[in-house]
C-alpha cells in the first residue's frame, strides 16, 4: 500500500505498535473508520472526488493524504490538493473535532 500523509502537516503516517495508523510528530492516531476512508479515497482512489464543501471557510494549512502537498480551499469550504485535486472536504469535521494534532505548543 502506499504511505499516506498527516492532513494536519503533511507527514508520512506510520503504524504504532497497536497497528494504528498515526502521525509521530502530531501524537495523532487515525481512527479505524477514518483510515478506511482515506485509504479508500486517497490511495485506491474507490470514490470520486466530488464531495461537498463544508459551509463555512475552513482556513489553517492543510495537506494532501496522498500527495504530502499543501492543499488550498478552492472555493469557500472546499479544501483540494492542487496536484491530484482531491478534496479534503468531507473529512474535515472528523479532523478537526475528532482527531488532535500536537503542534509543539498546542493542540490543533
Amino acid at each position: 500500500m502506499a504511505g499516506l500523509h498527516c492532513p494536519k502537516c503533511g507527514g508520512k503516517l506510520t503504524r504504532n505498535a497497536r497497528g494504528s495508523l498515526e502521525c509521530s510528530s502530531g501524537r495523532m492516531e487515525i481512527s479505524a473508520s477514518l483510515e478506511r476512508r482515506l485509504i479508500g479515497r486517497f490511495v485506491e482512489g474507490l470514490r470520486a472526488s466530488a464531495s461537498a464543501p463544508v459551509r463555512i471557510a475552513v482556513g489553517g494549512k492543510w495537506y494532501c493524504p496522498a500527495c504530502g502537498v499543501l492543499t488550498h480551499e478552492a472555493s469557500r469550504g472546499d479544501l483540494r490538493c492542487p496536484s491530484c485535486n482531491h478534496s479534503l472536504s468531507e473529512f474535515m469535521h472528523e479532523l478537526t473535532e475528532l482527531h488532535p494534532h500536537w503542534e509543539g505548543t498546542s493542540w490543533r
